[in-house]
């Protein structure tokens, strides 16, 4: 017979619950980056442009700049978003507005903007040095997602040289862990302000300047349970900006010119020349009638070989003939009106009535 003897410890533990608080928190402040590179932006391309051009027809700058992000913006969320561009600095101009300056001892400004978005994209576009323009798009339908105009998705899965090297994508994320990274092309271009421009004329001459910028913003993941995506830029990027600009003159009008009367006395008709010049630009201008005789310009009879002779004045009075080749003037940048005063000449006699006509070249010089 066997007998089993069992010895019991009875421990009795008493556990008391006593609640207690934490908190969790998820550093996204990276989770996209714009990595900058400084560049050196030359709006003549080594050659020179006429300012009368960019008063009329700005000249445009596309760069793509890049950008890597551990989430898929998503382009077509509805979720509120913005995104904000600032030109933090203007190395050489002194002006409140973006203006490249003319390498010259003179106060000359080359008005520009710099851009968000694709070429001709105005969505978000600053003008002025430190005033931080922001643009928000996803809660009204009816204002346009900045997203599609500047993120193109180039990449997909695989780890960005610039992040490798400097250590810095993916730091400071917790839980969840991202995607990534995704690769994207962000859009930005630099345009000249014809606006300004036409304000107030730029000389020739070369200009140049470095403008420092710096982007940020927030855009929809498209994910439930991811945050918006915040995008920062781990650099400031310098844009050296240069252009040459050219000395240039145009004939704007030249209206036709109409005697009527009787030609036993002196006719005159007046008529204004419009031109524009470049600002400081001096021109001179001559005239060069198809039947010029010495000392005067002649129209010739339709229907014979008769002609009647006038003269073209600087004054009213007809006092200053407008010599062949007569200094007219300095541009301004603006149009200019120049009034030449007509005369026939009273003493010539016995000219049959009938149909006369002349043809005048004027040229401008500069």
């Amino acid at each position: 017979m066997r007998t089993i003897t069992l010895h019991f410890l009875l421990l009795v533990l008493s556990l008391t619950f006593v609640p207690s608080t934490w908190a969790v928190t998820l550093n996204w402040s990276r989770i996209c980056d714009i990595s900058w590179t400084d560049e050196v932006v030359d709006f003549t391309a080594g050659g020179a442009v006429s300012p009368l051009d960019l008063a009329d027809t700005p000249q445009d700058y596309s760069q793509a700049v890049h950008v890597w992000c551990y989430e898929a913006p998503d382009i077509t969320s509805g979720d509120a978003q913005h995104m904000g561009l600032v030109v933090e600095q203007q190395h050489n101009s002194a002006t409140s507005f973006l203006a490249m300056s003319a390498n010259q001892a003179n106060q000359s400004l080359l008005p520009f903007v710099f851009c968000l978005g694709n070429h001709g994209s105005n969505l978000l576009c600053v003008d002025t040095v430190n005033k931080k323009l922001t643009y928000n798009w996803g809660t009204d339908a009816s204002v346009p997602s900045l997203m599609p105009q500047i993120f193109q998705k180039v990449t997909d899965g695989e780890m960005p040289d610039d992040c490798a090297i400097k250590g810095t994508c993916g730091k400071g994320r917790v839980f969840p862990i991202p995607k990534g990274p995704y690769v994207y092309v962000a859009h930005v271009h630099i345009t000249t302000d014809p606006k300004k421009i036409s304000l107030s004329p730029p000389i020739p001459g070369a200009y140049s300047d470095k403008i420092t910028l710096r982007l940020d913003g927030q855009v929809a993941s498209g994910r439930w349970w991811s945050p918006d995506i915040n995008i920062g830029g781990n650099n400031n990027p310098t844009v050296t900006l240069a252009a040459t600009l050219k000395d240039d003159c145009r004939i704007i009008n030249t209206p036709d010119v109409h005697f009527d009367g009787a030609f036993s006395s002196e006719l005159t008709q007046t008529q204004d020349i419009t031109l524009r010049c470049t600002n400081t630009t001096p021109y001179t201008i001559s005239f060069q009638g198809e039947n010029d005789s010495i000392g005067w310009h002649q129209m010739k009879s339709q229907t014979s070989d008769t002609f009647l002779r006038y003269q073209m004045y600087k004054d009213e009075l007809h006092t200053q003939v407008w010599d062949a080749n007569q200094a007219a003037g300095e541009g301004n940048g603006k149009e200019q009106k120049l009034r030449v005063f007509y005369a026939t000449d009273p003493s010539q006699q016995n000219v049959p009535a009938g149909s006369y006509k002349d043809t005048v070249t004027m040229t401008l010089s500069y």
